[in-house]
């Protein structure tokens, strides 16, 4: 049965091309155990990367789309990436007083990246059908949900934990988000290079690179999330999970009072009144960690 006069053929291939970000969003917010975010702010960053982050990369990216081979390596390379990067990390930078942790910004900009595949996923695969038929929409779909993808979520999870490290820690930002722009610039001209020439030599990185990088991403995210701080009652110890790490020390909020345990050096919000508290030093040697 059609719907809105489309052929059923059409709503399925533009279901399946937006199956795969979300599947891997569902994913990486499991991969959260202990203090996952909240529903709500993951679909909403989801749809910015899908509705606002594609809309304001387009309207940025048309001047150049017009024009000959120079154009579109600029396109591709140069303008893309940082573009479509830096609109996509705005929407993580949005909600980033919600973010407590540093999985929250592994996380949600990843989901930011996936919801701008999905919708380049639709886009793509329906230009193809509309050209080539089914078989050419169906290659085109299975490419894209093992490459851009995985690269989509990988470059921009990059960008989203330096920004949340810096709200946490007061770390630069520019290291993280230059390598957002690096992998997806490398990514882009190597799907150029071969586009162009034929030449199988980078098919590997095209294929296999973004999932093995999204792969560590989840990787750092079931080990950051046991850094977090776990709360404790006055005069209490830690509670179990997650477990306590060697050289944890307690600390309590300078605001509310709140007791915590906490791994020295890093800065820490409070998940009572959510202000953002200055490294704990570590305790000198010889000297157990304190409750």
């Amino acid at each position: 049965m059609a719907v809105a006069g489309l052929p059923d053929e059409v709503l399925l291939y533009a279901v399946g091309a937006v199956a795969s970000p979300i599947l891997v969003a569902a994913w990486l917010w499991h991969r959260n155990l202990v203090r996952r975010e909240r529903l709500r702010d993951v679909g909403l960053m989801f749809l910015w990367g899908a509705l606002v982050a594609t809309s304001v990369s387009v309207v940025l990216e048309w001047p150049f789309s017009a024009g000959g081979v120079g154009s579109l390596v600029l396109l591709a390379v140069v303008v893309a990436p940082l573009v479509e990067e830096a609109a996509k990390l705005a929407g993580v930078h949005l909600l980033r007083r919600r973010f407590t942790a540093l999985p929250d910004g592994y996380v949600m900009g990843a989901v930011s990246g996936l919801g701008f595949a999905a919708a380049e996923n639709v886009v793509y695969v329906l230009a193809v059908y509309a050209a080539a038929g089914g078989e050419g929409a169906v290659a085109v779909l299975v490419l894209r949900a093992f490459t851009s993808t995985f690269v989509h979520a990988a470059a921009t999870a990059t960008s989203g934990f330096g920004l949340v490290r810096k709200r946490l820690s007061g770390l630069p930002l520019a290291p993280y988000f230059l390598t957002a722009v690096a992998l997806h610039a490398a990514f882009n001209g190597a799907a150029l290079w071969t586009e162009f020439t034929g030449d199988a030599s980078l098919t590997v990185v095209v294929l296999f690179a973004p999932a093995v990088l999204l792969w560590h991403v989840a990787r750092r995210i079931h080990a950051l999330e046991r850094l977090a701080p776990v709360l404790t009652r006055p005069g209490e110890p830690a509670l179990p999970w997650p477990p306590r790490r060697p050289g944890w020390v307690g600390r309590a909020c300078t605001q509310c009072g709140l007791a915590v345990s906490v791994p020295p050096g890093l800065a820490w919000e409070c998940p009572r009144c959510r202000s953002v508290q200055p490294p704990a030093p570590a305790p000198p040697a010889g000297v157990p960690p304190t409750d």
